[in-house]
């Protein structure tokens, strides 16, 4: 739309509002004496109908800004208010000069001109995005008889002050309909609305944060026929403790406190039509006198704590259209007599204790289109035959029962059938293949169906939720899903299916929860399509499967709906089909959950149990809405990347069970929200960060990181908890240590005078044999020797002794930071296994153990060299079969191997003749200097065939046992 028409659409509220009502008004109250020639009269010259023709065409109209579900709730389509500007029309017939519901002012304020119109008397602004305070000239409208400011778009944008209100009140003498839900009247005293006109016949107060006692004596207003109260704050009424006056129609009181059950005196209010008590703290049974209201078209007393069986005289309410009794105590089971409410369209008892047998008598509702029982104790098989329903069945909701047998027939002959819930019960059988193309949701979850998942899914299937969770299917996915182009969820998790990932189901664009968990799925997940697909998934688990290769990073880089950062503009919002709301089964935080609703932000990865290897893509850190991810119990290796700290929604986080390493990046310390961290059972090294979460999170976060330390653990990295660098360690074989400077200086110089004493000795004995050396014993000798010779064996000592102390600072340091290293069971100690489980996928680092290393020896002066000879190998898993692979040193961050590779086979008890280890001349490693990267590389393989016969094609013992070591299996060594 071009800028000039952004303008015009931004200030609607003066430019729609006032020129319209001058030119309307103006000619409406000119000659309102004269009623009767008005519809024959022309009072809009052509010149101002075509001005308002040419400001329609100056903006677009946008048929979303009108609110399906309110416009549903006032019983009126969503249309343009300028759809009757046309010509040849009078324009002050026209639409939309009293009228402005359901529009969209972009949060303007209300004019304060408005009160320039005094002969005004219908006033509807309803819904259309006013904010800011309801101006005090509203007050300066006297002959209003209906005014309307509800703001359901934005409840509480809109505020009414207590001035403004006393003094509205004050001056609408003639008012008859009030209507202010939505509107934020917190300052105001329900006291004042006892000031309002005799006359009034319609308040209503729904979401107006009103607060304290609601004064009972509203009911006296002898002309009242529509009451709604309700909603957010703390407001109490108690409709029932005084006698009414008035000939109350329509009595809605919603989220209030009444106070007290309900009286008997409940039936004398004959002319009652609507009643409405939701969650109005009510308890008691209900009274029989209820079947007294022979008027009552719509009953709703849900969301209390109501017990006992449902009056039989409720059978009297011949004229009810709806009856919800849900999230109650009612018990017992329905009457039979239900079957004579044949208006009933709408009929809810969900979430109580009713119990026995569905009635047949529901058949006898052929006006029924919704019915829900779910959450209760019905049992037996589904009864009644829904084909009588003439104007057909549209919602059966019988989920959470004990509902038993086989799907009835007659659900594949109802054509406007749209949600199908059948979940938790006990049914059985295989599902019919003759489901409607009129279909939204089916969900039989947690059933007992078997055989396959029916592949008869027609053309312009309109399924948009499919969940078959926890039943015992089995087959391949129907490629037929494919034709339901609709669909958004697809939950197919904990059954049997055994198929390849369904890459076909790129093509489904509105697919945002994907469950495939715990069945027999293997295979790749890679895409196979150049185009980008799965736009819209929120809601990712293949978790419990066979899935291997790399993760699927070209998916998650097309995970658009996952990158989108969720603002908080008013409520959430759920996944649903007419009001219904999906249900999904979720491990969240490490444990499962029944989402009993499925916000439109939630945001989930749980790929755990398979066999995906590789690195962890840095891309995840990219899909900032992600509120789960769980990748553990996999084979991924490499470092944490730095970018999961992008996730600041991130609230749980399980990457155990792998072989990651490196250390933990101190990026994650800015996930504000992680309340869940699971890392155990890697080989991650350094020290933890700390802060914010991380504060929180105790031992078991860590656990099975041996090169781990610092707060929680009680490995300290000041001591021998320090993991060194690649760089530390070099620095650390030559940092400056006093123990080596004294012990080199104190050697140096014992040293460096005895060779200079020594070496005088020589001289003179080598003087006695005829020598002249010059030298004689008189003054000044010392020793027998002159000063002069002093001086000279001194130069000696010294020279000698700074050699002697460079040597032992080489040397010693050597010692000491090796000493270090042993008692601190770094490097190649034995629990420094890394295995790779290239044959045998179900053992763990926690199966293998290295014991009984030789110690740590010191190589000649020269290329000193730290050895370690493996003598054993254990495993805590049993075997029955040969084992056969190689090992050799590796350093874990270089990603590279230190030694060549020793073949190593371990065979079973049974056979061996005799227990052997070869110590020759495998087993037998050199290190250059101590390092906690180093680490002993254990590499399994399985030969296709073996000498003397041996064929080991699957390992027999695939789960590690307790208390199972092989210690005295056979290991042996050597060299490729």
């Amino acid at each position: 739309m071009p800028h000039r028409e952004m303008g015009i659409l931004t200030m609607l509220s003066t430019s729609l509002c006032l020129p319209f009502f001058f030119l309307c008004l103006k000619a409406a109250f000119s000659s309102s004496l004269h009623a009767s020639s008005f519809s024959a009269t022309h009072r809009c010259s052509h010149e101002e109908a075509l001005a308002l023709l040419q400001f329609k065409t100056s903006f677009s109209i946008n048929f979303t800004a009108s609110n399906p579900d309110s416009c549903k709730y006032y019983y009126t389509k969503p249309y343009s208010k300028t759809e009757s500007w046309k010509e040849g029309i009078d324009c002050c017939f026209w639409d939309g000069g009293l009228n402005l519901a359901f529009n969209n002012f972009r949060l303007s304020k209300i004019p304060p001109e408005i009160s320039q119109f005094t002969r005004l008397k219908h006033l509807d602004i309803s819904s259309s995005q006013f904010s800011g305070q309801v101006p005090a000239e509203i007050a300066h409208l006297p002959k209003l008889v209906s005014l309307n400011l509800s703001n359901y778009y934005n409840s509480s944008d809109l505020i009414l002050e207590t001035t403004t209100f006393k003094n509205l009140v004050h001056n609408l003498s003639e008012v008859r309909e009030l209507v202010l839900n939505g509107v934020n009247m917190t300052s105001v005293n329900p006291c004042f609305f006892m000031n309002l006109s005799s006359s009034l016949t319609t308040l209503r107060l729904f979401y107006c944060q009103l607060r304290g006692n609601f004064p009972n004596s509203i009911f006296r207003f002898p002309n009242l026929k529509d009451f709604y109260l309700g909603g957010k704050g703390n407001l109490a009424i108690d409709p029932f403790s005084s006698n009414w006056s008035s000939p109350l129609q329509r009595l809605h009181l919603d989220v209030t406190d009444c106070g007290r059950r309900l009286p008997e005196s409940i039936g004398d209010l004959k002319s009652l039509q609507s009643l409405t008590l939701f969650d109005c703290n009510l308890e008691g049974s209900i009274p029989a006198s209820i079947g007294n209201l022979s008027q009552l078209t719509y009953l709703v007393l849900s969301d209390n704590n109501l017990s006992g069986q449902i009056p039989t005289s409720l059978a009297n309410l011949t004229q009810l259209t709806l009856l919800s009794l849900s999230n109650n105590q009612f018990s017992g089971p329905i009457p039979a007599s239900i079957g004579n409410l044949r208006q009933l369209t709408d009929l809810s008892l969900s979430f109580n204790n009713f119990n026995g047998q569905i009635p047949t008598s529901l058949a006898y509702l052929t006006q029924l289109s919704d019915l829900y029982l779910s959450n209760n104790q019905f049992s037996g098989p589904i009864p009644f035959d829904a084909s009588r329903h003439s104007n057909g069945l549209q919602s059966l909701v019988v989920s959470k029962n004990s509902i038993h047998g086989n799907i009835p027939q007659w659900i594949c002959e109802k054509d406007d059938l749209e949600i199908l819930d059948l979940s938790h019960n006990n049914l059985i059988g295989k599902i019919p293949n003759c489901l409607s193309k009129s279909l939204s949701v089916l969900d039989l979850q947690a059933n007992y169906f078997d055989g396959n998942i029916p592949f008869g899914f027609p053309k312009g299937c309109g399924l948009r939720n499919l969940n078959l969770h926890g039943n015992q299917m089995d087959g391949p996915l129907p490629r037929s899903l494919v034709n339901c182009s609709k669909l958004e969820v697809l939950d197919v998790g904990n059954n049997n299916i055994e198929d390849s990932f369904p890459h076909w189901l790129e093509s489904l664009p509105d697919l945002q929860v994907l469950v495939l968990r715990s069945n027999k799925f293997h295979g790749s997940v890679q895409s196979i399509k150049e185009s980008p697909s799965f736009l819209r998934l929120r809601v990712l688990d293949l978790s419990n499967n066979g899935f291997l290769g790399s993760l699927p990073v070209r998916y998650i880089e097309n995970f658009k709906a996952m990158m989108e950062l969720y603002r908080d503009e008013g409520s959430p919002e759920y996944m649903n089909v007419s009001s219904y709301q999906y249900s999904l089964v979720v491990t969240w935080k490490g444990f499962d959950y029944e989402l009993q609703g499925i916000l439109t932000v939630f945001s989930s990865i749980h790929l755990s149990n398979n066999m995906f290897e590789g690195e962890i893509p840095d891309v995840i850190g990219k899909l900032s809405s992600l509120k789960g991810l769980n990748l553990s119990h996999n084979n991924l290796t490499g470092h944490i990347p730095p970018s999961l700290g992008n996730l600041t929604n991130l609230e749980s986080l399980d990457l155990s069970s792998n072989e990651l390493a490196g250390k933990i990046p101190d990026e994650l310390v800015s996930l504000t929200q992680l309340s869940v961290l699971n890392l155990s059972n890697n080989h991650l090294v350094g020290r933890i960060p700390q802060g914010s979460q991380f504060n929180t999170f105790e031992n078991g976060s860590y656990e099975g990181n041996l090169g781990l330390c610092g707060i929680p653990l009680s490995q300290s990295c000041d001591g021998i908890g320090i993991p060194p660098s690649s760089f530390q360690e070099k620095d650390e074989l030559w940092r400056f240590d006093w123990r080596v400077v004294v012990l080199g200086y104190g050697c140096g110089v014992v040293f460096g005078l005895l060779m200079g004493y020594l070496w005088g000795i020589w001289i003179l004995m080598e003087s006695s044999r005829g020598y002249n050396c010059n030298c004689h014993v008189g003054k000044g000798e010392v020793l027998g020797l002159d000063l002069e010779s002093l001086k000279i064996l001194l130069k000696w000592g010294v020279f000698l002794g700074a050699m002697f102390y460079g040597f032992l600072v080489f040397w010693c340091k050597r010692v000491l930071a090796v000493e270090e290293v042993v008692n601190a069971r770094y490097g190649v100690i034995e629990q420094w296994v890394l295995l790779l489980r290239n044959a045998w996928p179900k053992v763990s680092d926690q199966s293998l153990t290295v014991y009984d290393i030789l110690s740590v020896g010191m190589g000649g002066l020269s290329g000193l060299k730290i050895f370690v000879k493996v003598l054993s190998l254990a495993f805590q898993a049993g075997i029955v079969e040969p084992f056969y692979g190689t090992i050799c040193l590796y350093n874990r961050e270089r990603r590279e191997k230190l030694s060549e590779d020793f073949y190593l086979s371990i065979l079973p008890t049974e056979m061996r003749d005799t227990y052997k280890v070869s110590l020759e001349p495998g087993g037998l490693f050199y290190l250059d200097a101590p390092s906690a990267s180093v680490c002993l590389l254990i590499q399994l393989e399985k030969p296709a065939t073996e000498e003397g016969g041996v064929t080991p094609s699957v390992y027999s013992c695939k789960e590690p046992q307790d208390n199972c070591e092989i210690s005295n299996s056979s290991v042996d060594f050597h060299p490729y």
